[in-house]
């Protein structure tokens, strides 16, 4: 329990930074606009990160067992940097380039 502390608090100073917009909008605008600019900003950041995720979920396991083999932990993160970068890189592009007008659809 002891070595799980700090994961535990960067959870939730991860969960603050990422939530703290939505929560000063909601003390400054009002539930209406709250509603709407959290439920755009989750869809955009769900499509965006999805693949991230699934890769982090994916590799998380194997990187956890290979703890005590510090060559088979740096390949396994050399792929999942590749991995990330030609998934992650087009996805990115393609909502810097057409998000705006998908945010105006929601």
């Amino acid at each position: 329990m002891k070595m799980a502390i700090p994961l535990g608090l960067s959870q939730f100073a991860i969960l603050i930074y990422f939530n703290s917009d939505v929560i000063f909008l909601g003390f400054t605008h009002g539930d209406k606009v709250e509603g709407l600019y959290s439920t755009a900003y989750s869809a955009m950041m769900l499509i965006a990160m999805m693949l991230g995720s699934s890769l982090f979920s994916t590799y998380f396991p194997v990187l956890s067992r290979s703890y005590n083999e510090p060559v088979q932990a740096a390949n396994m993160l050399g792929d999942l940097l590749r991995l990330m970068i030609w998934l992650d890189f087009p996805v990115a592009a393609l909502g810097w380039a057409v998000g705006r007008y998908l945010i105006v659809l929601l």
